[in-house]
């Protein structure tokens, strides 16, 4: 069998596991790949490729490659739609610093696309888009969050983490 995914050898019947794919995004069950101790491989049905799992106790399962978080937004501007895609890439990779940034720069390139000027400082950016209602009543809080952890990953020796 030949799919996008390669060919595999053959492959046990595992105990089902539902999972959304860290390749195609898509949300799947697959009773297809292999288990060792505390590990398993599912094959995707979707897209035939592997997603990896470790059980740790206590600690729950990690995934490998995880899925990107949030989802595809129809209808945004090119530069809009790879930032974001890049943001949700990097938290998925574990990389949440590079994740805050990104977010941080996906609000400066809305801005600008909304026709703030370019060449404005993030707060700036952030005042045009509450004053000009390009963003929901109440979204205020979570813009300031981005700029703030945005702020500190950028202008400060900082880490962040998932949570943030």
């Amino acid at each position: 069998m030949k799919r996008l995914g390669g060919t595999w050898p053959p492959h046990d019947i595992v105990v089902p596991r539902s999972f959304r794919c860290g390749f195609c995004d898509c949300e799947v069950a697959s009773h297809k790949g292999w288990e060792a101790d505390y590990s398993q491989i599912y094959i995707c049905p979707a897209c035939n490729r592997p997603s990896f799992f470790l059980d740790s106790a206590g600690e729950g399962s990690q995934q490998v490659p995880q899925h990107r978080p949030g989802g595809p937004i129809d209808h945004l501007p090119s530069e809009v739609e790879e930032l974001y895609a890049e943001a949700r890439s990097a938290m998925a990779a574990n990389a949440p610093t590079l994740a805050v940034l990104g977010f941080r720069k996906l609000l400066m390139h809305v801005a600008v696309g909304k026709g703030a000027p370019t060449s404005q400082t993030f707060q700036q950016y952030v005042t045009f888009l509450d004053v000009n209602h390009h963003v929901p009543v109440g979204a205020k809080d979570w813009i300031d969050h981005i700029r703030t952890r945005g702020n500190e990953a950028n202008h400060e020796i900082k880490m962040m983490s998932k949570e943030e």
